[in-house]
């Protein structure tokens, strides 16, 4: 199982506000993918989604908070609940384990068929790991410097010891300082510093390192690789075959095989704050701030279903008296609907033709605006986040 860490500094600085069940702001966290199953994390739930031979797409929503998703060597899924426990789900049933130890985890690993955890507990950083039932600490994260401002974040368990990423306020500097760590005969070495993120392949036991977003190198086992001239790094990622990867501020997506770079994709629409997931070579997954796509078949497809909770549902209103299209809209005044669609998902279409290219997915329940018209069978809709399009009418069903 490969592993990318993936900072929560926030989370722990922060607390439970920042995973409050009633964020306004439908965040992807995480996205993972376990056989013909893509399971999507945010700060509004657990969503699985399973897409069949025939494209036909199924989305449901599992728990009602994700902070952390880790599928195990026995293809066991764990998903944190931060602030309450930790969800594992066997034979398709979710169990929770909830105690003081696992309210507050950060990140999982596992290593030599254990689960090791790093979790707030006591106001501590811990290092534990499960046997028989049972939580064991392998380590405190003692911190080194300013008396309590370091926080740990990251995990990878080996036979040379246990390492970590930290971070802490350096009060001369006024920033935040990030360290790379070893815990190894009693003690904690810093190992390297600026690691904003790691990753570790056990099979080749190769080290990447990333130093955080506008960067424009990463680190291979001690070889700096300087990424394409021009680029800067938007978020970065590792492929099942332990490959970087990385997504510009162009929306280009680089992977970095035998010692070069090589493009991915046709660009993405330069959306700022996003984080990527790569499920093989020809499909990329995307999430954001109520958004998620994925690229696949040379074009990128927006999946929606996660819903802004900022807009009013009123209908009419003169805020959107400018949407829709005169040539295709009898009316410019919208309607909210849903879709009508037994396959449990309708195609957005960029032109009012069957033919046309599809550049979204509506799924069940998702509500969107559409625009009624008597000149064609293809209405215009717009979905909250503000994607436009065409679905047929017949798929169209009125709130």
């Amino acid at each position: 199982m490969l592993l990318m860490i993936r900072p929560v500094i926030l989370l722990y600085l922060l607390g439970a506000s920042i995973c409050s069940k009633a964020d306004e702001f439908p965040w992807v966290r995480q996205i993972l993918f376990q056989d013909s199953i893509t399971w999507i994390g945010t700060n509004d739930g657990l969503y699985k989604i399973i897409e069949n031979r025939k494209g036909a797409i199924r989305c449901t929503k599992e728990l009602e908070n994700a902070s952390e998703i880790y599928i195990d060597t026995k293809n066991t899924i764990w998903v944190v609940d931060f602030g309450n426990g930790l969800y594992y789900n066997r034979e398709n049933k979710w169990e929770l384990l909830q105690d003081d130890t696992v309210k507050y985890i950060s990140n999982i690993y596992e290593f030599d068929s254990k689960l090791y955890i790093l979790a707030s507990v006591k106001n501590e950083m811990r290092y534990l790991w499960r046997s028989n039932g049972q939580w064991n600490q392998v380590t405190t994260f003692n911190p080194p410097h300013q008396k309590g401002k370091e926080r740990a974040y990251g995990l990878v368990v080996n036979q040379s010891g246990v390492y970590s990423g930290n971070t802490y306020f350096d009060d001369l500097k006024r920033s935040y300082i990030d360290n790379f760590y070893r815990f190894h005969s009693g003690k904690w070495t810093i190992l390297k510093e600026g690691v904003k993120d790691f990753y570790f392949d056990k099979k080749s036991g190769t080290w990447i390192f990333f130093y955080g977003m506008y960067s424009n190198k990463i680190e291979i086992n001690a070889n700096v690789v300087e990424i394409p001239r021009g680029e800067l790094i938007q978020d970065y990622n590792v492929d099942q075959n332990g490959s970087p990867w990385i997504l510009t501020f162009k929306g280009l997506f680089y992977s970095y095989k035998n010692g070069q770079w090589k493009k991915q994709n046709n660009a993405i629409n330069s959306i700022k704050e996003l984080k990527f997931w790569i499920k093989n070579d020809k499909e990329i997954w995307v999430g954001g701030y109520a958004y998620v796509a994925y690229y696949k078949n040379d074009q990128w497809i927006e999946l929606s279903f996660l819903t802004p909770k900022t807009h009013n549902d009123g209908n009419g209103d003169e805020a959107n008296a400018e949407q829709g299209d005169a040539n295709q809209s009898d009316s410019k005044i919208h309607k909210w609907g849903i879709i009508n669609d037994k396959d449990g998902y309708s195609n957005v279409r960029e032109a009012p033709d069957s033919k046309s290219k599809v550049i979204a997915k509506l799924l069940t329940n998702m509500k969107f605006r559409f625009f009624e018209s008597s000149k064609t069978d293809w209405w215009q809709i717009e979905t909250e986040r503000g994607t436009t399009g065409y679905v047929h009418k017949s798929r169209i069903q009125e709130l």
